[in-house]
């Protein structure tokens, strides 16, 4: 939901303006709800889903029901957001975005495991409800955070199941990696179970090839489509 009226510049243009296919994008529980209709065995995910702007109680539902009806293949991409006037015309005030996003994945996650679900913190806060279906995997899907910098991997360490970065280059993601390992560790966490998705542009040839995925225990790489090419198939 892109307001008309945005003072906020666009960080990955050179002109600040917001392209146009931004937009025009559908909702994305509705669009992977189609595509698991098609399919059987690929995974369905968000990326990324702006929680702050999400009612936590109705998303927990949705995100269960595509769980459910798509058997067990749902994963949650979450952000904060960057867009200010989109995250307080969605009813979340800027400077807050990111204390609602880490509640609202708390209390998601209470609502896919309990029977009898409340939560009560500062920002989200509702009653003991019956939340139904619970989601097909368990606990509950993974839930990865997509975001970059180092209170990125801090925020990742200690609340999300994963990552979800944009990779700019080799040096930077080894980099990165090693880091988020270790907070992990100092969080008493296993870094084995950490769930990394990398989004790499196919724009630049060699970056797929020269970044080792598979001993950074990265499940899966999410390549962003040139230009027009959804058009030209």
């Amino acid at each position: 939901m892109i307001p008309i009226e945005c003072k906020t510049p666009f960080p990955a243009s050179r002109d600040g303006q917001i392209p146009d296919h931004y937009k025009r994008w559908a909702d994305p529980f509705i669009a992977l709800t189609v595509a698991a209709t098609a399919t059987k065995k690929i995974k369905l995910g968000t990326g990324i889903c702006l929680l702050p702007e999400h009612d936590p109680l109705i998303t927990a539902k949705v995100v269960a029901s595509l769980d459910l009806y798509s058997g067990g293949r749902g994963i949650l991409g979450v952000g904060a957001g960057w867009l200010k006037e989109e995250t307080e015309v969605m009813g979340t005030r800027f400077g807050l975005r990111w204390k609602r996003l880490r509640e609202t994945v708390e209390a998601m996650r209470v609502l896919w495991t309990q029977a009898e679900a409340s939560y009560e913190g500062e920002l989200v806060c509702f009653p003991a409800v019956r939340c139904e279906p619970k989601p097909v995997q368990k606990p509950c899907p993974p839930v990865l955070l997509g975001a970059l910098g180092h209170k990125a991997l801090e925020r990742v360490a200690r609340t999300y199941d994963g990552w979800y970065p944009f990779v700019q280059g080799p040096e930077a993601f080894q980099k990165n990696m090693a880091t988020l390992r270790q907070l992990m560790i100092e969080a008493g966490r296993n870094p084995d179970t950490l769930q990394v998705t990398a989004i790499v542009d196919p724009r630049d040839g060699s970056l797929s090839d020269s970044v080792n995925f598979q001993a950074n225990n990265v499940v899966q790489e999410n390549f962003l489509l040139p230009p027009g090419f959804l058009c030209n198939c």
